[in-house]
């Protein structure tokens, strides 16, 4: 999983923007007549209002510029500048729009909100990307690593993960929700693919996000239901493993939109109501002994596992 970093243009974003808030702050404080004049406003105690935009904004100044330093760690003081700017840009338009704001603060409006949206926009975003690929890191991505409290997992059998793995290799597949045309789709390869996986004698373990009932009744419509399952709702193992949640391009993609489309239609297996985590990531770990022995992490829901070769391990 690779780690998403803040980009250098970032910093000169919110440098930029501080020292423009600083600057307008500190006009507005010190010298109020000047906006009051230029942009003709006029209301009562509208120069006490004035200088106290103006701390305002020189406050939110000295937090941009605190934040370009770490844009990822300080993401909470962008969000309230974003939310901040997009709630004035709204109440200014809609106003405007129902003739209480004159239109000629426009270009003060532009400057000091409209204009930042886009960047302070993408920031979060990426933001959001970076805390999700370091969520993930917690992964078993190095083959092979020794696991730690598989005794503590047990499947529907009441058989630890531990024993599983120490009898012959587990295959373990972590499922996304079963509403998923893709999950359905590793449901029905899984049962395909059975005979020639436990041939090569690898064993399955199923981890899904609903409850044990409901995972039964719809493996049984594969003829897996006597495959050992794990049920974990609240993600935990998933998260131990490092499944995250997906990213936009990995769960929206246009690979996973045309490769959706085409296995809905020549497989009849539309997508159906969420069973489950919609945005929960899959993945396989193949597990012999306490030891991650073969891994497959999705890059994104288009990714089609070979779990036939994933069940050859050699020792």
């Amino acid at each position: 999983m690779k780690i998403v970093a803040p980009r250098p243009w970032m910093q000169y974003i919110l440098i930029a923007a501080g020292v423009y808030n600083i600057l307008w702050g500190a006009i507005a404080f010190f010298m109020p007549s000047y906006y009051l004049e230029h942009l003709n406003l006029s209301f009562p105690n509208a120069h006490w209002t004035i200088k106290a935009i103006g701390v305002m904004e020189v406050l939110f100044g000295i937090a941009y510029i605190i934040a370009n330093r770490k844009p990822f760690k300080h993401w909470l003081i962008i969000f309230i500048g974003f939310s901040v700017k997009i709630m004035a840009s709204m109440f200014y338009f809609y106003y405007v729009y129902v003739g209480v704001l004159p239109k000629h603060l426009t270009s003060m409006i532009l400057a000091n909100d409209v204009v930042w949206l886009i960047p302070f926009g993408i920031i979060l975003y990426f933001a959001f990307e970076h805390h999700q690929s370091t969520t993930e890191l917690s992964a078993y991505d190095m083959n092979p690593r020794k696991l730690k409290s598989l005794e503590n997992i047990h499947t529907n059998t009441g058989v630890s993960l531990q024993a599983h793995t120490d009898q012959h290799p587990t295959m373990l597949v972590f499922l996304r929700h079963f509403g998923c045309p893709f999950c359905r789709e590793a449901l029905l390869e899984i049962s395909k693919n059975r005979k020639h996986i436990e041939s090569a004698g690898t064993k399955i373990v199923l981890v899904h996000l609903v409850d044990e009932a409901t995972a039964q009744e719809i493996t049984k419509q594969y003829g897996i239901d006597d495959i050992p399952r794990i049920a974990d709702p609240e993600k935990k193992i998933y998260k131990a493993f490092g499944l995250g949640r997906g990213t936009l391009l990995q769960l929206f993609g246009i690979n996973v939109i045309i490769r959706g489309v085409i296995h809905a239609i020549f497989n009849m297996n539309p997508p159906r109501p969420f069973i489950g985590d919609g945005f929960q990531m899959p993945g396989i770990f193949v597990i012999h002994k306490g030891m991650v022995v073969q891994t497959f992490k999705h890059t994104s829901l288009a990714d089609r596992p070979d779990y036939i070769e994933l069940a050859k391990v050699e020792f």
